[in-house]
């Protein structure tokens, strides 16, 4: 099978299984938000994200590491599994031993349990890391898909019933911790013809892979903070009831770089793997891949930050209304930090993670001290504007110093590839501001609906007509999926 074909097939299967969960994601965060009280859902977006953070020391890069060597050896991937189980243990350790503190912290003697609960899943992600690595490095994305999204329905299952009898936020960490141990021993079954594993372990055998592992590690834990600190901003400042509606905000707005970017990234990397020495078809498909990230994107962005009001009063009760603003403002923010997204499968490629590392850091120190002041002064809306701020500077610092001075690719012709999307989204977005001002805000069900049936409908009639380069190959994409006809031939 080409190239292609491969990242075509891979692509539609996680596409399709990263798309029903994140539906089930999201009708789970819309029922428990109804059936929970708001300091209750606070403390279900308060241990997502400790389990986040913490959970970065589960993989420590052996993923990236695994995928990335052409030929690895026994001794190797047993070492790297021992390895890996050691730092699942360690992080379960951590999360397990500060869960008082951070309880404390956060003024929340519930969250206690949570956390005590969840951190067990940390093992069994960490058992499961070399298993799943093998099986995206050979492509095998139906079986990841369809395990994935099983998982996660039972996971959804068990937190909506504990949440329904109980009217408590601990089957959410119950449901989390089930779904990660059947999750691991799925990867285990379909993996053991892959790769071999035995009760050995060399120092020496994993030395060289540390170094690529400690970047990954590093560059990861600084992207997991850069993404949680706001919620730790909110619940320590603010208070915690506060944090689930931030969660609700952070979610939604952010629920294309969580969920479906990933789909593309993860087929991207071991695709790019394999013309990693091919210089220029390496920058060709970089730009390329690129283009059709921005293509399918660009008006997701847009749209959400358009129909926030109408969707918030729709799905969610009053006590929610206040993340209005702090949905539109993520919105914003979440694209300048997606388009950043594609280089990091490159400097993987290219061994530079450190670079990543910097600019995470850079994010780090700005996002941590503007949404700090931002918290203090205007409250959530505050720390939502601290994180917009932060990421148009490192969008500014990836676009010089990564895409043009280390991958070596024309600024213009990575200008292009973001900006003409941006140019086909225009007819959608004067389209939905007209009726936005034309219709009563006191429907939002027919507000919601017919804004985002025109949006979709004017966005898709745009690319079709478009005699854009660009659209074209992001056509041609799009009929390959979907296997039709294509008048672009």
């Amino acid at each position: 099978m080409s190239m292609k074909k491969e990242f075509i097939s891979s692509t539609k299967w996680n596409a399709i299984s990263t798309l029903l969960t994140a539906i089930l994601g999201l009708v789970q965060l819309w029922a428990l938000s109804h059936i929970l009280d708001e300091e209750s859902f606070g403390i279900i977006s308060a241990a997502m994200v400790f389990i986040s953070i913490i959970g970065v020391f589960t993989n420590f890069g052996i993923g990236n590491t695994i995928i990335r060597t052409q030929n690895i050896n026994i001794i190797e991937i047993s070492s790297i599994f021992i390895f890996g189980i050691f730092l699942g243990f360690f992080a379960w350790a951590v999360l397990y031993f500060s869960s008082e503190y951070i309880s404390s912290q956060l003024h929340s003697e519930k969250l206690n349990i949570q956390l005590k609960i969840a951190s067990i899943s940390l093992i069994f992600l960490s058992l499961g890391q070399c298993h799943k690595a093998a099986l995206i490095k050979q492509l095998k994305f139906r079986v990841l898909s369809l395990a994935n999204l099983g998982c996660t329905a039972l996971a959804f299952l068990i937190s909506i019933a504990y949440a329904w009898y109980y009217k408590s936020p601990v089957g959410v960490a119950v449901g989390f911790t089930i779904s990660n141990v059947i999750l691991c021993i799925i990867y285990y079954i379909y993996a053991r013809n892959i790769i071999e594993i035995s009760a050995v372990f060399s120092y020496s055998s994993i030395k060289k892979h540390l170094n690529l592992c400690f970047q990954s590690f590093i560059d990861s834990i600084m992207n997991a903070i850069n993404l949680n600190i706001a919620p730790i901003v909110v619940g320590k400042i603010i208070g915690i009831k506060y944090l689930g509606g931030y969660n609700i905000a952070n979610t939604l707005s952010g629920f294309t770089s969580a969920k479906l970017l990933p789909v593309l990234y993860q087929v991207l990397f071991p695709s790019l793997s394999k013309i990693q020495n091919e210089e220029a078809r390496l920058k060709k498909v970089f730009l390329d891949v690129s283009s059709v990230i921005y293509f399918s994107i660009t008006p997701m962005f847009i749209g959400l930050y358009i129909i926030a009001d109408p969707l918030i009063k729709l799905f969610f009760d009053e006590k929610w209304y206040f993340i209005v603003p702090v949905v539109k403002i993520l919105s914003v923010t979440y694209y300048f930090r997606c388009i950043c997204g594609p280089y990091m499968s490159v400097l993987i490629l290219k061994g530079k993670i450190y670079l990543s590392t910097i600019s995470n850091l850079l994010s780090l120190l700005l996002f941590t001290t503007l949404s700090y002041l931002g918290g203090k002064y205007y409250g959530v809306n505050g720390v939502a504007l601290g994180f917009f701020l932060s990421q148009i500077i490192v969008f500014t610092f990836i676009l010089y110093v990564i895409v043009y001075k280390c991958i070596d690719i024309n600024i213009l012709d990575y200008l292009y590839c973001v900006l003409t999307p941006l140019i086909h989204c225009i007819p959608m977005v004067l389209i939905a501001l007209f009726i936005n001002l034309t219709l009563s805000t006191s429907y939002p069900v027919t507000q919601f609906t017919i804004i985002l049936f025109v949006s979709v409908i004017i966005y898709c009639i745009t690319i079709v007509c478009s005699p854009s380069r660009k659209s074209i190959d992001f056509k041609k994409i799009v009929y390959g999926l979907l296997k039709i006809h294509n008048p672009t031939k």
